[in-house]
């Protein structure tokens, strides 16, 4: 069995010239998280590193701070302040030796680091929540890229640094959403190599009164002057489309997306997209049978 040296150190509550005026105090510190307050010069948030560097070039380092214990009385401390001693040593002091024997200082201090504790303890614990949410590749993906504007990633980017959770059908909606904004970059990437494709051969969409002749890619319809009017979309074999009213005789069930349809109109070519034109007065609207 290890005996305990016998302390000899003037700071031991036993030592005949122990005198608590002759202590003076640096500051209060959290000793778990490394933080605390300086209540003597108004320091906030000072790091317990940087002060006890700044201490041992001036001070002697007395019992109990190698092993963070008070220097006084040998208990264990999570929250201690620094005394320093007119002899040059300084040390940990608790709080219940500071109000038993020192009283110099209140208890408000120390309520301070036990409050800024628990918010250490707090962000702790959600980023372990966060880290371990990351390791999905769609909550890795949203902190790495971010929501980049999209109202829905922003909610759940916001869901998971405020809390550090996300439900199962968070989690599914979130891979749904990075699918489905993939997809889109691989369709507008596709687009635009077409595109520049098209303008390398000096493909253009023409313009004047001519034939056009297509597929339907899309249908919509538009309240007019006069009523309800079907709007739609044609994509032409050599490339180039063109908007137009629908045609009375294709106005029918029969049109739809894929379906390939003739008609004549006069074409005016797009200022902004030379592959696109619009159409007006269409008329000679017919199927288009494989």
């Amino acid at each position: 069995m290890t005996k305990t040296k016998k302390r000899t150190d003037i700071h031991r509550p036993s030592a005949p010239e122990f005198d608590p005026q002759a202590y003076e105090l640096f500051g209060v510190y959290d000793l778990v998280w490394g933080q605390g307050h300086d209540p003597v010069n108004h320091r906030e948030e000072v790091s317990l590193k940087d002060d006890l560097e700044a201490l041992r070039k001036v001070h002697s380092q007395g019992p109990g701070v190698a092993t963070k214990q008070c220097g006084h009385c040998g208990a264990h401390l999570t929250y201690a302040a620094i005394l320093t001693h007119v002899n040059g040593d300084f040390i940990f002091v608790g709080h219940d030796c500071l109000e038993n024997r020192f009283k110099s200082l209140t208890a408000e201090e120390f309520k301070k680091l036990r409050e800024a504790a628990r918010l250490n303890r707090e962000r702790a614990s959600r980023q372990d929540r966060i880290d371990a949410l990351a390791k999905s590749e769609s909550v890795a993906r949203l902190l790495r890229e971010g929501a980049d504007g999209d109202y829905f990633l922003t909610s759940l980017l916001t869901q998971i640094q405020s809390h550090g959770h996300l439900s199962e059908r968070q989690l599914a909606a979130l891979d749904r959403a990075w699918a489905g904004k993939d997809r889109r970059a691989a369709w507008k990437a596709q687009k635009a190599a077409e595109t520049a494709e098209l303008a390398k051969r000096g493909v253009k969409a023409p313009e004047g009164r001519v034939t056009v002749e297509g597929t339907v890619v899309s249908i919509k319809v538009h309240q007019g002057l006069h009523g309800e009017v079907a709007k739609f979309v044609v994509k032409t074999d050599e490339g180039w489309a063109c908007w137009a009213t629908v045609p009375a005789v294709l106005d029918t069930p029969e049109l739809a997306r894929g379906v390939k349809v003739r008609f004549v109109t006069t074409l005016t070519r797009s200022d902004r997209d030379p592959l696109f034109a619009f159409g007006k007065r269409p008329t000679k609207g017919e199927f288009v049978t494989a």
